[in-house]
């Protein structure tokens, strides 16, 4: 699978240069930003991580929130799954797929393309192959393109240990994405626009997997467990589930998405949660 540059960092979706200051407060955690070694005795860390201030108040390392000028990333989506709770059983698996995107703040991403590639439905018997493919209406079978996406991190849990997440919603609007299964030509031909149309709206939370440490990659992680998505809302916040509408009359069905997201920073950043 080949490897995509990003600036979600991941993921998930953070923004300009800020000046050396004060430590970022308890409250405004988590955040991403850098931690930069700077002249001896002037920072407020001891340590490479800027989680614990220096004893003397005399260190090599200083907080820097939010992203430096190279807030690009990159990532690839693996195992993408977004299945539906009802009537309709809908159940969409694709193989793999790819995101580009830029930090906007030191809480937020924007994620201006996630592109989900071989996505299908299960054949049903007797079924043709041709009306197990997902695309958006008139793009080639198996491509679904989302609509433009933010991101913006929170805790899921800090009480036993500390639990960062990504939530993820549309830019505009409620329409995460929007495409049909079935309808589909031969390869290389485009969609008729006849299949069943698929809404998604609503917001999916992935939990990022490296905190408190500078790294120029990282994992965010979506997860449904019993069919349900864990976490639903991030620590203080309202619950955030997906909702898929499908077909003619938008028959709403609760919905999750599972798989998980590799993201590539243009630069080495931290998501800072102490």
């Amino acid at each position: 699978m080949k490897r995509i540059v990003i600036a979600a960092g991941c993921a998930l979706a953070c923004c300009a240069s800020a000046g050396i200051g004060a430590a970022t407060a308890a409250a405004e955690l988590p955040e991403l930003g850098r931690c930069i070694e700077v002249a001896t005795k002037t920072g407020k860390y001891g340590g490479s991580h800027c989680v614990s201030p220096s004893k003397t108040g005399k260190g090599r390392y200083e907080w820097l929130p939010g992203p430096g000028a190279r807030k690009k990333f990159t990532a690839n989506v693996e195992s993408p799954v977004l299945q539906g709770a009802g009537a309709s059983k809908l159940n969409v698996k694709c193989e793999f797929g790819e995101v580009e995107g830029e930090y906007t703040s030191e809480k937020a991403a924007s994620i201006t393309k996630l592109l989900l590639l071989n996505c299908r439905t299960p054949l049903k018997p007797g079924e043709a192959v041709i009306k197990t493919w997902c695309q958006n209406v008139g793009a080639f079978r198996g491509e679904v393109t989302a609509q433009e996406l933010t991101g913006e991190l929170g805790y899921i849990e800090r009480s036993l240990r500390t639990l960062v997440g990504l939530d993820v919603k549309a830019k505009t609007g409620k329409a995460l994405a929007i495409f049909e299964c079935g309808g589909a030509l031969e390869v290389g031909e485009h969609g008729t626009g006849t299949g069943t149309l698929v809404e998604v709206e609503g917001s999916v939370i992935g939990r990022v997997k490296k905190i408190d440490s500078m790294a120029e990659e990282n994992l965010v992680t979506f997860t449904v467990k019993n069919g349900a998505q864990v976490p639903e809302q991030l620590e203080g916040g309202a619950k955030d589930t997906l909702i898929t509408n499908v077909g003619v009359t938008k028959t709403a069905e609760p919905s999750t998405f599972s798989g998980f997201a590799e993201v590539t920073n243009q630069e080495p950043l931290e998501i800072k949660a102490k």
